[in-house]
């Protein structure tokens, strides 16, 4: 009996598919040679290997911060020194306004910065403290005489949050920690 030629060839393309498993595989024998055209193995098709994230050159962000902070620093410093010489509401006004600003220029400032991505949070909470201290500094500014309770805890909370937030910003740009008090 003579098996044809692609007869045995779907056999053995049927055995390889199958892994050729353990248990015997027989062809039937052939008087004719058969002759395959070679083929290339089969190539496993590997997912694509995901680029690594890019590298965050941090001084230029660390430089950015520092300049924000330490304009923040001498703005609060200005504000400081009108408030302690005022003798009266009216006096003080402008020194509360000028806290006001501060955070103004230092929140632009902040928003200006290309952080990265694993700073967001601690970024946002920056932010957030600035604009709870400014919020209370915006309404002493408009009523220096507000016998509103909230004013104080409210720049208490903006000071703590602004001091935990700057210090872990910090610490991953490699910078100092704030100075007491700082942003």
């Amino acid at each position: 009996m003579r098996t044809s030629p692609g007869i045995v060839f779907a056999v053995l393309a049927g055995l390889i598919a199958t892994g050729c498993s353990s248990t015997a595989a027989t062809a039937v024998p052939t008087t004719a040679a058969v002759t395959a055209a070679p083929t290339a193995p089969p190539t496993a098709t590997l997912p694509p290997t995901p680029s690594p994230e890019p590298t965050i050159d941090l001084a230029p962000v660390a430089a950015a911060y520092l300049a924000m902070s330490n304009a923040l620093i001498a703005a609060n410093e200005a504000a400081l020194a009108v408030l302690n010489s005022a003798t009266s509401d009216a006096e003080a006004a402008p020194g509360y306004q000028m806290f006001a600003d501060a955070d103004g220029v230092a929140i632009a400032a902040v928003q200006a910065i290309t952080f990265p991505p694993d700073l967001q949070d601690e970024v946002a909470s920056f932010m957030a403290a600035l604009e709870k201290h400014q919020a209370a500094m915006a309404q002493l500014a408009a009523d220096p005489s507000d016998v509103d309770p909230t004013i104080q805890d409210r720049l208490n909370e903006a000071a703590a949050e602004s001091r935990a937030a700057a210090s872990a910003i910090r610490a991953a740009l490699g910078l100092p920690p704030p100075a007491t008090p700082a942003p």
